[in-house]
């Protein structure tokens, strides 16, 4: 190198306030000035702590020697080699309108009951599902088939009792429990659910059910990226609580730097382009009874601060998507905008991207149903012999719903609004959520289900709860296949 350029080069930085580590100045003498001029801002921008390192100019310039030396990790240089690409598709919290007045709430439940009906009379044979008015007009004994919307459910014994509603009227639902699989249906219809229901006309305003339909999932092929890349999904970290498992969540981030070598994954670690966090990223304040006591910062705004310094030590080559839970400083109606701490950090990090809760995200061509998701904890509560363990099962139902918050209540409040924009009226390839803290995945109809545990320790209102959570488990997909590997860091 020139050594006026240098000199020049060295001068800037160093009067900007940077210190340049021995082998970062080793770097700078061996490389093309020209290219070290073009990245100053790319530089400075992960120099977060005041110090130039070779490891930032590695990621950054690619370089593979210097004297000689190898000083690039083939992480770096194998995500170097791939593109990414990353669309935010539809982000919910865009559409939330201003002048919200209490005829949204109506309007609301109108948009969802018509957009679900439509599904559910694409279905075979449902195109010709009647209103319930007119099926209250049938004989008794004659065959029935309506579409309404779910305002009552009653378990008993011998039946599971349902009250649908749609414009004009509502019919009494009945499901005998001889049939033990249209039983299991009707366990698992949701208040606030769009049904179709088709059965036989019973005495006064009652119908007997046969058949039980969801607007569900129809048959399809998903979409994989033409490359093999493989994403890390994550969330619940709870930075700011003092169960946060910062060493155990500092060891998968010096894997994924390349720091640390563990037998058989190094080749997936150097092909991992993309991180997607569903929420909470922070513990927050004030969310759960006495949770002061296991607070570490009990200041958002510092906890947001040590959250974006941590995930800025990801390689720069990683593109991060970030969504809200209900431990972020956002609304806590649904949709959720995102954190205004997280907005300005943006700047600072051109790899990472933020997006309301929820996002549709596509991530190599792969389309990524991001959602944090409180409304599990009503759906787990409603539905005989599930918890947390079986999350997994709770996502699905929400898929077969075509609804991501069915359960209107104070535990998972919704903005009113001229359109639902909570129901799932595009189909994802990989549908991800977070919150229970309990790490399940499973696949239905082409759709890949992952909720990606915790990175928190069990918590005193857990234990108060009963919820046993799987912290430092991580799911890592292949997005040319859609496999799913975990990898412990526990």
């Amino acid at each position: 190198m020139d050594e006026g350029r240098l000199r020049s080069i060295v001068l800037k930085l160093t009067q900007l306030g940077y210190q340049i580590t021995p082998d970062a100045f080793d770097i700078i003498k061996n490389v093309d000035p020209s290219r070290l001029e073009e990245n100053i801002d790319r530089i400075r921008r992960l120099a977060r702590d005041g110090w130039i390192t070779g490891l930032i100019l590695k990621e950054i310039l690619g370089v593979e020697k210097v004297g000689g030396i190898d000083v690039s990790t083939s992480a770096t240089k194998a995500r170097q080699l791939i593109e990414g690409r990353v669309e935010i598709v539809r982000d919910p919290c865009i559409e939330v309108e201003k002048g919200i007045t209490i005829k949204h709430f109506y309007k609301v439940f109108i948009d969802r009951f018509e957009k679900l009906a439509k599904l559910i009379r694409m279905r075979s044979g449902w195109n010709t599902a009647t209103s319930i008015e007119v099926a209250l007009e049938a004989k008794h004994g004659e065959e029935v088939k309506v579409i309404g919307m779910v305002m009552e459910k009653k378990i008993t014994r011998s039946y599971v009792g349902i009250l649908l509603e749609d414009f004009e009227s509502t019919i009494k639902v009945i499901v005998p429990s001889d049939n033990p699989e249209l039983k299991t249906s009707g366990e698992q219809v949701l208040l606030d659910q769009v049904i179709g229901v088709a059965g036989i006309r019973g005495r006064k305003d009652t119908v007997i059910a046969k058949e039980i339909v969801f607007p569900d999932i129809p048959p399809r092929k998903p979409r994989k990226a033409d490359e093999r890349v493989y994403a890390v999904l994550i969330s619940d970290l709870h930075i700011g609580s003092k169960l946060f498992m910062r060493d155990r969540f500092e060891k998968f981030l010096r894997w994924i730097r390349g720091d640390i070598h563990i037998e058989g994954l190094d080749d997936i670690r150097d092909r991992v382009k993309y991180m997607v966090i569903a929420g909470d990223l922070v513990d927050g304040i004030g969310v759960y009874p006495s949770q002061e006591r296991e607070l570490d910062i009990k200041d958002v705004n510092s906890q947001y601060e040590l959250a974006m310094k941590i995930i800025g030590d990801l390689p720069s080559d990683i593109e991060v998507v970030i969504i809200p839970g209900n431990h972020d400083a956002t609304s806590k109606a649904q949709p959720q905008p995102p954190p205004r701490y997280l907005k300005n950090y943006l700047d600072k990090y051109g790899n990472i991207h933020v997006a309301g809760n929820p996002a549709w995200v596509k991530i190599h061509g792969v389309e990524v149903l991001v959602y944090h998701g409180r409304s599990l904890d009503s759906v787990l509560a409603s539905i005989p012999g599930f918890n947390a363990s079986r999350v997994d099962e709770a996502m699905e139902i929400l898929l077969r719903a075509r609804h991501l918050s069915p359960i209107y209540n104070d535990n998972s409040p919704i903005i009113p609004a001229s359109t639902d924009t909570l129901v799932i009226d595009d189909i994802p390839d990989i549908f991800h959520a977070g919150h229970v803290h309990v790490e399940r995945q499973r696949y239905y109809r082409g759709i890949v289900i992952v909720n990606s545990g915790t990175w928190q320790a069990q918590t005193s209102y857990q234990r108060l709860n009963g919820i046993v959570p799987t912290p430092a488990i991580t799911p890592i997909i292949d997005l040319s296949t859609l496999n799913v590997k975990l990898l412990d860091f526990s």
